[in-house]
């Protein structure tokens, strides 16, 4: 177990700029926050992948098919039953507002959202909107579990999903109470906001924020704009 070390005191919670490694305590006005180290988020992470497992890269099916092999004195299956989830309709087309332009060609969701900084997932009821979060969240965190516990030399920030029901949200002035309370789902995390504030403003931390059922914000608070 890590040792944690002497507490660092900083004069401004929102002016901090912490690293996350090991095990931290931060004092702030008196108030003792301590920071997840990098161990527990990556469990935090693995808790992610294994919440939306149903949504991960499967293998591919051999060839030919199981089904077809079935009752093959050579090696075959004595019986098949195929009760494998079916592939998911991960395609998704750019939004054009202009009527008379066309529907957008359809791409794969991961080469869709690859190189944007914001993204907006429009769809009818049922057509897959929660499933895409979920698997973009999955992928999220399978690449950070993937990632080594000791990061080389120069590399990149480590990338975490954060995946909120917006249904959830109670009308706060920002959203860190939220994140928090996802955070805390997992029985690998426990923070509060201000340890969240900070994780968030972390240099070497990268956080996939996806919000989900932007419809089912409370009224009262579509109403006063936040």
């Amino acid at each position: 177990m890590e040792a944690t070390p002497d507490p660092k005191q900083i004069a401004s919670i929102r002016a901090a700029n912490v690293a996350i490694g090991g095990p931290q305590t931060i004092v702030v006005d008196g108030l003792r926050i301590e920071i997840p180290s990098r161990d527990a988020l990556l469990a935090y992470a693995a808790a992610v992948q294994q919440a939306h497992d149903r949504w991960a890269d499967r293998p591919a099916q051999p060839e030919p098919p199981l089904i077809e092999q079935e009752g093959d004195p050579s090696g075959g299956p004595d019986l098949y039953l195929d009760v494998a989830a079916k592939p998911l309709p991960m395609r998704v087309s750019i939004f054009r507002a202009q009527p008379g332009e066309g529907e957008a060609p359809a791409v794969e969701l991961l080469t869709a959202v690859q190189d944007a900084h914001r993204t907006v997932i429009l769809g009818e009821p049922g057509s897959g909107k929660t499933t895409a979060l979920e698997r973009l969240a999955w992928v999220t965190a399978a690449s950070a579990v993937a990632t080594p516990a000791t990061p080389a030399p120069g590399a990149g920030p480590l990338s975490l999903p954060v995946l909120v029901r917006l249904a959830d949200y109670q009308g706060e002035a920002t959203l860190v109470p939220l994140l928090r309370r996802s955070f805390n789902q997992s029985a690998a995390l426990r923070v509060g906001d201000a340890a969240t504030w900070l994780l968030l403003c972390a240099p070497n931390l990268r956080f996939v924020l996806l919000l989900d059922g932007l419809n089912e914000l409370r009224r009262d608070t579509v109403e006063a704009g936040r």
